[in-house]
């Protein structure tokens, strides 16, 4: 039996679904081969050699082939071994079935990570600073001291009241609370002075605190220990937290993020790392910042100089903010006063000074506390109210770092979206979105041989072109 074959020359890539303009391809009559493959023929064909050579693509019965091999006898009859474009050939079917695309040179779904393109080395850097008005100043001559004492009068040892008292308040009640000191011998001081004013004063004091802010509370009120008046007024504190300035971070997005999608707010192409005065370094989670302008960071202080730092986000909707990180730190210097002589108790340290005579009290011992008598008063006030580096007691290092946020983004190299499309993952048809696409497992409703329907799906999961 005779069939219509149209032979022409034709360009197309192997995973195109392209049908060739059969406008002007000559026509032949053919016939099949005896013993020839249906799907793939072989045709026997009466034609000039010179004609042969130029054809690389058929058409019969409503498919598509490409020509693999051609052979010549001496008859001078053409052999062409046909290979069905089952592509091309079933186009229509394909373009209408509903698959759930991976991968589109047409559109995209920016949110989705491209593993295609990793990061490279080159990388840019954007920082921003914390507001300086928040920053805390570190002077032992500013702030505040928070003295706490366990009551007064008879209620002495209940429950515990702060005071705080300006650094020369503080000076003062130091030099009051130590002027007796010169009546007593070193071995006997501090009993004659528990007997003398119905209880030792320091025992009374259970800690001390310099902080760079001040706390809510009731003014003019007599700074009392015990039974002990020091003749010093300070505040007395109502309230044992407070919340200090808040301040912003813009969040930059990466360069790229524009054109390529905003996947690359993400790590490993962006990494955010937030510095913070008496909190260290922290790296946030990038996941949690795509869609996030800035970021607020609220710091809340309490009188023992422990620092609660939280960052938060502000959502560009405005659909509000969820706290991102809580980190808890020392803004506060502890002064020491503690006791080192059975029974005794003297000062013997003070935080953030470099006097020899601050060394000597740091390190204890009665040696300390006889070069601290001899010394006199003056050197206790000077070393309390030094400022310049640190003892194992508490750090003042870093206290007054601006605070910073350092953002890196690494580029991703360069793309071929026309030939390898971007993630789309979402369900269409091919003949909607056009141009290349990959799809997940392609499940297909095709009449066609179970070789043929292989074909197309192992295309379709591996990159193909729909044009």
């Amino acid at each position: 039996m005779a069939y219509i074959l149209k032979l022409g020359t034709f360009a197309k890539k192997r995973n195109s679904t392209a049908q060739p303009d059969m406008t002007g391809w000559a026509e032949y009559a053919v016939t099949l081969k005896n013993g020839s493959d249906l799907v793939n023929p072989s045709i026997y064909i009466n034609i000039p050699e010179a004609e042969a050579v130029n054809y690389n693509y058929a058409y019969m019965l409503g498919s598509y082939y490409y020509i693999v091999q051609k052979s010549m006898d001496r008859t001078g009859f053409c052999t062409m071994q046909l290979q069905k474009d089952v592509l091309a050939s079933y186009k229509s079917e394909i373009g209408s079935s509903n698959l759930y695309i991976l991968r589109s040179s047409a559109t995209y779904d920016g949110s989705i990570p491209d593993n295609h393109y990793p990061p490279t080395a080159q990388s840019a850097v954007s920082v921003s600073f914390q507001d300086i008005e928040s920053v805390p100043y570190v002077n032992f001559n500013k702030g505040y001291y928070l003295v706490s004492v366990m009551g007064i009068g008879n209620a002495a040892g209940g429950a515990e009241m702060i005071f705080q008292l300006s650094p020369a308040s503080f000076k003062i009640m130091i030099m009051n609370l130590f002027t007796q000191i010169g009546q007593f011998t070193v071995n006997d001081a501090w009993n004659q002075i528990a007997q003398f004013f119905g209880g030792n004063p320091q025992e009374l004091i259970s800690g001390v605190v310099w902080v760079p802010w001040g706390f809510p509370g009731v003014d003019n009120v007599d700074v009392i220990i015990g039974r002990y008046n020091t003749d010093v007024k300070g505040r007395l504190v109502t309230k044992s937290v407070v919340d200090l300035a808040e301040y912003t971070h813009p969040i930059p997005k990466h360069p790229q993020a524009a054109d390529r999608g905003e996947y690359l707010n993400l790590s490993p192409y962006t990494y955010h790392t937030l510095s913070l005065n008496c909190g260290g370094i922290i790296e946030l989670d990038t996941t949690k910042l795509v869609n996030v302008d800035q970021i607020r960071v609220k710091r809340t202080l309490n009188t023992k100089g422990e620092l609660l730092t939280q960052v938060f986000t502000d959502a560009a909707t405005g659909s509000g903010s969820y706290l991102l990180a809580k980190i808890f730190g020392q803004m506060g210097v502890p002064i020491s006063l503690n006791g080192n002589n059975a029974g005794s108790s003297i000062v013997t340290g003070v935080v953030g000074t470099v006097s020899a005579a601050a060394t000597a009290i740091a390190t204890g011992g009665a040696g300390a506390a006889a070069s601290l008598i001899g010394a006199g008063l003056g050197t206790v006030t000077s070393a309390i109210c030094g400022a310049s580096s640190n003892s194992s007691s508490g750090s003042v290092v870093g206290l007054e770092e601006q605070g910073r946020l350092t953002s890196i983004f690494y580029y991703v190299i360069d793309e071929d979206r026309l030939n390898n499309g971007r993630p789309y993952c979402k369900q269409s048809t091919p003949a909607a979105l056009g141009g290349y696409m990959t799809a997940y497992k392609a499940p297909l409703s095709i009449s066609a041989t179970v070789p043929e329907v292989d074909e197309i799906q192992n295309y379709l999961t591996s990159g193909f072109y729909y044009e």
